[in-house]
């Protein structure tokens, strides 16, 4: 909600820096959670069913409202975010008073990569 209140100024106040800042800030606690929570593991507990969805639900929300967020900036991620949460192709267009909420995903199993990691050039060795 923060993350969504914040992009929203931001872009009233056509401060799309700070717009940014808010999605990317979304994506890093969106990271953390999933290093703190580690899903892996859950999977492989057979006691942790529930604790597994209960984290698994949270992280599709959070990719779920980035995929929102950052559509006016990259529609075309944004689009396949949709896609592969089963939503389809239109699942983050604006509607009056925000975003449609919609909640039921399907599994997903080979989605293309949208952001590419960077490497950067390593120092060479003396």
């Amino acid at each position: 909600a923060r993350a969504r209140d914040a992009w929203d100024q931001a872009f009233s106040e056509l401060k799309y820096q700070n717009a940014l800042k808010a999605w990317s800030e979304l994506v890093t606690a969106c990271d953390l959670y999933v290093n703190e929570m580690k899903p892996w593991a859950l999977a492989k507990d057979p006691n942790a069913t529930e604790r597994l969805q209960v984290v698994m639900g949270v992280c599709l929300r959070m990719i779920q409202t980035l995929g929102a967020l950052i559509a006016p900036v990259l529609p075309h991620a944004s689009r396949e975010i949709g896609v592969a949460l089963g939503l389809g192709e239109n699942a983050f267009e604006r509607i009056e008073g925000g975003f449609e909420d919609r909640t039921s995903f399907k599994l997903v199993t080979d989605t293309p990569k949208l952001f590419m990691r960077v490497q950067l050039p390593q120092p060479e060795a003396n």
